[in-house]
Parts: structure tokens; C-alpha cells; sequence
């Protein structure tokens, strides 16, 4: 079975992790390139498997766990990928030999995976404010945490034309378990605040927004 992290972060939205072992063939086997356009633009071998197993994944989530048809996907003009034929907001993102995705019914999400080294500390002053780096440190782990949260409030955002380091804000977290929660603010014109959740995975950094409203009855 390949998909190794399964969750529901509320009762609207369903989250998974695809730890890639199978070949290109295997995904061109199971998934229509007609409607899922893009492909053609994805040139490296290992991006291209990437970008494969991630709509597979959304497939697969739509069909077996949501038990609804798989229309395929689109891009909109911003980039942010949709379901064709369907009001639910997806996010998807890859690192190495995973996939990741989230679905929600009805409310943008977001979702990055990345994998733990050290050099994110060298990028660090380009993604996060002084207050920031203060309080994580040079901890590779709360650094790439940090990273992997702004990059899905961006991603929740949707439309580009915002700064990682200026308008989106985390707020102090720690990192005491392999699964744990923190807290962003997107700043624009308005002030929206984010509940975020890390999941800590052979040597990967994973995480995505819920909504803590739709677990209540």
C-alpha cells in the first residue's frame, strides 16, 4: 500500500503521505495524463515521478477515501492546483522520494514536506525575521519546521505577491514530539491567523493547516 501517513486534521479534510518506491511506469499506468495537464513541463526524471505520484495521491484520496469520482486536476493562473468539477481546495508538495497531499471540503489548505539539512540554516535571513531567528536558533529541525510553515500559508494564499520574511509570521514552537502543533500569521491588509501541525518522518519535515472549528459538532 503506498501511502504511509494517513489523517484526518478535521472533519472536512483528509491528509497522506506516499513514500515513493515505484517506478515512472506504475504512475503512468494508473493516472490519465489528459486530465491531469502539466506533465510536459516537468523535464527531470525524478521530478517527473514526483509530479506523478502527488496526482496520484489526490486520486487515490478523492476515489478510496472520499469514495467520489476523480475528475482530474488544473492549475489555476496563480499556479494553485484545483479539482476539475469540484469546489474542494487541495495543496500538494514533494521532496525526494515523497508525496504529499491535503483535501478540504469547503476552506484553502496547505501542506510542504521537506527534508531536514543543515544548509537550511544558510537561507535562514531570507525566509525569517530577526524576532525568528532568535527564538529557533540554529536548530535544523525548528528551521526547516519554520520553512516548510510559511511555505503552505503561501501556499494557502494562493495568489502569490507576498514575502515569506514580511507577511507571514510563526509563533514561538518547539519540537517535542514526532507530532506537534504551532501557529502562523499571514499580515496583509487584514491579519489571518493559521493553526499549523508538524509530523517528524525518517529524516523529513512535514506539515499542513487544519481548522480546529470543524471538529466541533
Amino acid at each position: 500500500m503506498p501511502i504511509q501517513l494517513i489523517e484526518n486534521p478535521c472533519s472536512e479534510s483528509i491528509c497522506a503521505m506516499w513514500h515513493i518506491t515505484e517506478d515512472m511506469d506504475f504512475f503512468l499506468h494508473r493516472l490519465n495524463l489528459a486530465t491531469c495537464p502539466g506533465f510536459a513541463t516537468v523535464h527531470h526524471p525524478a521530478k517527473q515521478v514526483q509530479w506523478l505520484a502527488s496526482r496520484l495521491l489526490v486520486k487515490v484520496l478523492v476515489e478510496d477515501y472520499w469514495h467520489q469520482t476523480f475528475e482530474g486536476l488544473y492549475n489555476d493562473e496563480h499556479g494553485k492546483p484545483w479539482l476539475q468539477e469540484s469546489d474542494c481546495h487541495i495543496s500538494i508538495s514533494n521532496s525526494n522520494r515523497i508525496a504529499t497531499a491535503i483535501l478540504h471540503r469547503t476552506r484553502p489548505v496547505g501542506i510542504d514536506i521537506e527534508l531536514i539539512k543543515p544548509k537550511i540554516a544558510l537561507i535562514a535571513s531570507k525566509f525569517l525575521t530577526p524576532y525568528e531567528e532568535h527564538f529557533l536558533g540554529q536548530n535544523t529541525a525548528l528551521l526547516t519546521a519554520a520553512w516548510c510553515f510559511k511555505e503552505l500559508v503561501y501556499k494557502i494564499h494562493g495568489i502569490g505577491n507576498i514575502s515569506l520574511k514580511d507577511h507571514i509570521a510563526i509563533q514561538p514552537f518547539g519540537l517535542d514530539a514526532v507530532m506537534g502543533k504551532a501557529c502562523a500569521t499571514l499580515n496583509l491588509a487584514t491579519v489571518h491567523h493559521f493553526e499549523l501541525k508538524y509530523f517528524q518522518w525518517n529524516g523529513y519535515m512535514l506539515a499542513y493547516n487544519y481548522y480546529l472549528k470543524a471538529n466541533n459538532p
